[in-house]
């Protein structure tokens, strides 16, 4: 199926770069009785990095339900937030500063403890 083609009796509502993703959409839809269809989910499926090159995952709803697809789908984009602070990322630099030191240090030890039983023998 070509990118600028549509499917007859469908519109698409939807393209997801991953799987799961997708997957709570599709379940968001199908749970309101909306019957969902996806495209390119086993090229996804089978390498995650061709997901760019597919155009990600692609789903598809009849076009008579299409507002009430839209309708779901705002409003668990506002539901979801997403954090922006990073917070995350220094969590886990400073997890393995942590590490870093308590091995360097672990190491050093290792190393004084030998000299010192050598001093003491």
């Amino acid at each position: 199926m070509l990118a600028s083609q549509e499917i007859r009796g469908l519109k698409k509502v939807g393209v997801f770069l991953y799987p799961v993703e997708a997957y709570i959409v599709k379940s968001l839809l199908e749970s309101n009785n909306i019957e969902v269809f996806m495209f390119d989910e086993f090229m996804v499926l089978m390498d995650n990095f061709r997901s760019n090159a597919v155009g990600g995952i692609k789903l598809y709803v009849k076009e008579d339900s299409m507002e009430d697809a839209r309708d779901i789908i705002s409003s668990y984009k506002r539901e979801v937030t997403y954090r922006k602070d990073y917070s995350g990322i220094y969590e886990m630099s400073r997890f393995f500063i942590v590490w870093f030191i308590l091995v360097i240090l672990g190491s050093q030890f290792r190393l004084i403890w030998r000299l010192l039983l050598k001093i003491w023998h």
